[in-house]
C-alpha cells in the first residue's frame, strides 16, 4: 500500500499540529497561595480545607470544640478532669490565591489523591487523564487540599474524640513524581501528619493516643503535558518566638526566589510544616494561622504559622516551612486573582463540617 504525496502532506500537517498544540485553547486553574487565621484565638487542626476549581474556590476550616461550640460527651468510664473541653466559638479569615492559564499548547488534566496521613507517611499514585495527545513535558502542581482528623485511632476507640483535633508538630503535602504514559499522567504523592503532646493536665487523653493518629487527607492535582518552560525552586525559611514576642507577617522581601521567567505562573509542588522542632516534650502547635503563597510579580515565596492568643497562649512557637514553587511560562494567557472570605464554622447535622464555595 502507498500513500500520496498528497495524504503524506496531511499526515505531516497533523503530527506539526500535535507538536505545536495547533487546538482550541484549554484552562487550568490552582493555587498559588491559600491560608486562614483565627479571628480569637489559636486552636488544634480538626479540618481544613483550601482549594480551587473551574466552579470557583471552596474552603472550609475547623478548630475543635472551641471554634464549633459543641460540647463533648465523654463516656463513663472517662476523666473529665483530664480529657476537658472548653466550648467556644471563632471565624476564621481566609486567602485563596488564584491562577488560570489559559493556552492551546498544552493539555491538562485534574484529579485527587486520597491519603492517610499518620507520622510515618503515606503515598499513594494517582492517574491523570488527558483530553488529547500532546508533546512536551509532564508537570503537576497542588490546586487545593483538604485534611480532616475526623478518623479512628489506630489503637481502636479511647476517650479521646479525634475529631475534635489534634496539636500538629508536622503537616506535609508533596508531588513526587510526574510519569507519562500515552495521554495518561501518573502522579505520584505524599502527605504527613505528625500530632504532638498538648502538655496539659486537663488534656492527658489526648496525650495518652497522639502516636495513634490517623488523618485522611485529600490533594487535588492539576497535571499539564506541554511544550513550556518551566523551573522549580526550593523555599526553606522559618521564626523562633517567645512566649511574649509579637508574631508579625514576616517581610516577603526576605524571601525571595530568581524566577528567570517571564510572565510566569506559580504553583506549589510540595509544601512541609514543622512546629516546635526539636522540643524535648514533643509538643504540638495550637495554630493561630496558617499560610503559603508565592507572589510572581514580585518574585517571592513564602509559607508561615503563628500561634499568638491573647489570654490562652501556653508556650513560645517556632515553625520551619520547606516547599517547592514551580514556575511556568506558557505561550497564552494567565489571569489570577484572590478570594477573601471570613469562614463561619458549622456542621452539618451528622457533624461534618459545612464547606462554603465562592466565585472566582
Amino acid at each position: 500500500m502507498t500513500i500520496s504525496h498528497k495524504a503524506a502532506a496531511l499526515l505531516g500537517l497533523c503530527s506539526l499540529a500535535i507538536s505545536l498544540g495547533c487546538h482550541d485553547p484549554t484552562e487550568a486553574i490552582w493555587l498559588e497561595g491559600a491560608g486562614y487565621r483565627w479571628e480569637l484565638f489559636n486552636h488544634r487542626v480538626s479540618h481544613v480545607e483550601l482549594a480551587v476549581d473551574d466552579d470557583g474556590a471552596r474552603a472550609s476550616i475547623v478548630g475543635g470544640t472551641s471554634t464549633t461550640g459543641e460540647p463533648a460527651d465523654l463516656p463513663d468510664e472517662c476523666d473529665g478532669d483530664t480529657c476537658s473541653e472548653f466550648p467556644f466559638l471563632d471565624t476564621a479569615p481566609i486567602q485563596i490565591h488564584w491562577v488560570r492559564v489559559s493556552t492551546a499548547k498544552a493539555a491538562f488534566g485534574t484529579g485527587q489523591a486520597s491519603l492517610l496521613a499518620t507520622a510515618d507517611g503515606d503515598t499513594v499514585t494517582v492517574t491523570i487523564d488527558l483530553p488529547r495527545e500532546v508533546r512536551g513535558d509532564a508537570h503537576a502542581v497542588i490546586s487545593g487540599f483538604s485534611i480532616d482528623t475526623d478518623h479512628e485511632l489506630s489503637g481502636g476507640e479511647n476517650c479521646y474524640n479525634p475529631r475534635f483535633g489534634w496539636h500538629p508538630r508536622r503537616i506535609a503535602l508533596e508531588i513526587l513524581s510526574v510519569t507519562q504514559d500515552g495521554t495518561q499522567l501518573s502522579v505520584e504523592v505524599a502527605a504527613v501528619f505528625e500530632a504532638g503532646n498538648s502538655l496539659e493536665h486537663n488534656r492527658v487523653c489526648v496525650d495518652d493516643v497522639v502516636d495513634q493518629a490517623q488523618v485522611p487527607v485529600l490533594v487535588d492535582l492539576v497535571a499539564m503535558l506541554g511544550p513550556m518552560e518551566a523551573e522549580a525552586f526550593e523555599v526553606s525559611h522559618g521564626k523562633n518566638y517567645g512566649l511574649d514576642d509579637d508574631q508579625p507577617d514576616p517581610d516577603l522581601a526576605a524571601r525571595a526566589v530568581p524566577v528567570p521567567l517571564e510572565d510566569a505562573a506559580f504553583g506549589w509542588r510540595a509544601l512541609d510544616y514543622r512546629f516546635h522542632v526539636g522540643d524535648a516534650e514533643g509538643r504540638g502547635a495550637y495554630l493561630r494561622s496558617l499560610s503559603f503563597v508565592a507572589d510572581a510579580a514580585g518574585q517571592t515565596a513564602s509559607g508561615h504559622a503563628t500561634n499568638y492568643s491573647p489570654g490562652t497562649q501556653l508556650s513560645g512557637f517556632d515553625y520551619e516551612f520547606a516547599g517547592v514553587v514551580q514556575a511556568f511560562s506558557f505561550d497564552g494567557e494567565i489571569t489570577r486573582g484572590v478570594v477573601e472570605e471570613t469562614v463561619e464554622v458549622e456542621l452539618a447535622e451528622d457533624g461534618t463540617p459545612v464547606v462554603y464555595s465562592y466565585e472566582l
